[in-house]
């Protein structure tokens, strides 16, 4: 069981996301921001893609919060889908189909077919899980704010692969001139975990930590589009950083995983690794070395390293996250 992907902001997704930082659209206990896609009017696919290793298992759990468009419902014209999950081949494994405005899953093994229809409430936030399986069958299992909505399942004995992308088109999915816009926080995919009622809080650097040895500070590295970063040319600095505060449910276990993740790039010359660390209790643990190429880079901690214990939510309070210079 793993976490194979986490994201709650629109450069976390990518793609056509957009930032926006109106609480109506996500749940401001746990976000700070919700990423924005306009879903195109009649047809034309415009949203972002989370590829993802492929599961060790043969089951792969996708989870988000959503606020939902309008124009979804009971439209003849609204013939496609919302989202497409594919294999490292580029075979479509699932979907998520419309047909008539009626949501339905969709599943491709031997043959094609579909799950019972059901409706998506329209302009609402809500949390939507999909769970898949792929063996010797081909199962998908769609469900809104924990209740099953559709499930199907065929026969897969030409031996079609499990997951590794989900794409999230939009396709057809509206029909209205202007359009309507979709806004997407608290996004994961897991290796056989189930995601139901899973909750992500995401936290921003908010405060200069304890070490300050890089060029720049926390402020430049809060948004990742406005230019600012954070550099260093030698080994073995720090540059750490305390926390926005944590406005969930208190909890001394039931915390899944602390998740950071970093966008950098080596230099022509000097450190060619970032090594993630926390400190808690005016302790230092390193994690393991990461080496950046410019894409996002996500280190997953289940326990708090200078505790040996469970994530306790006191615990964000006081932590500071960093980064250190290694080869």
């Amino acid at each position: 069981m793993a976490i194979l992907f986490v994201g709650s902001r629109a450069v976390d997704l990518g793609g056509a996301c957009v930032s926006n930082t109106s609480p109506t659209y996500y749940d401001a206990d746990y976000s700070f921001e919700a990423a924005q896609v306009s879903a195109i009017f009649n047809g034309g696919s415009n949203g972002f893609n989370i590829y993802h290793e492929a599961s060790v298992s043969d089951t792969t759990w996708y989870h988000f919060y959503v606020r939902t468009g309008g124009y979804l419902n009971g439209y003849s014209d609204n013939d496609g889908y919302w989202f497409t999950i594919r294999n490292a081949a580029g075979d479509i494994v699932c979907r998520w189909d419309i047909l008539d405005g009626n949501q339905r899953s969709q599943v491709f093994g031997d043959t094609t077919a579909q799950g019972p229809d059901f409706s998506l409430p329209e302009r609402t936030k809500l949390t939507v899980d999909v769970k898949v399986v792929v063996n010797t069958d081909i199962t998908m299992e769609c469900y809104i704010n924990g209740s099953l909505m559709s499930s199907v399942t065929v026969a897969n004995t030409g031996g079609k692969l499990g997951p590794t992308l989900i794409s999230m088109e939009h396709e057809k999915m509206v029909y209205t001139i202007s359009g309507d816009k979709f806004y997407y926080s608290e996004f994961v995919v897991t290796d056989n975990e189930s995601t139901m009622n899973w909750r992500i809080s995401t936290l921003f650097p908010a405060s200069q930590g304890t070490y300050d040895e890089w060029a720049g500070g926390y402020n430049d590295i809060v948004n990742f589009n406005d230019g600012l970063s954070i550099s260093t040319p030698s080994e073995n600095k720090k540059e750490s950083w305390g926390l926005s505060t944590y406005l969930g449910p208190a909890t001394t276990t039931a915390v899944r995983a602390l998740v950071t993740s970093f966008i950098g790039d080596k230099g022509q010359t000097g450190p060619t690794k970032i090594t993630p660390f926390i400190r808690h209790d005016s302790v230092d643990v390193d994690g393991s070395p990461l080496e950046p190429d410019g894409k996002r880079l996500l280190s997953i901690l289940t326990n708090n390293p200078q505790t040996g214990l469970p994530w306790d939510t006191a615990d964000l309070a006081t932590l500071e996250i960093g980064v250190k210079s290694s080869t």
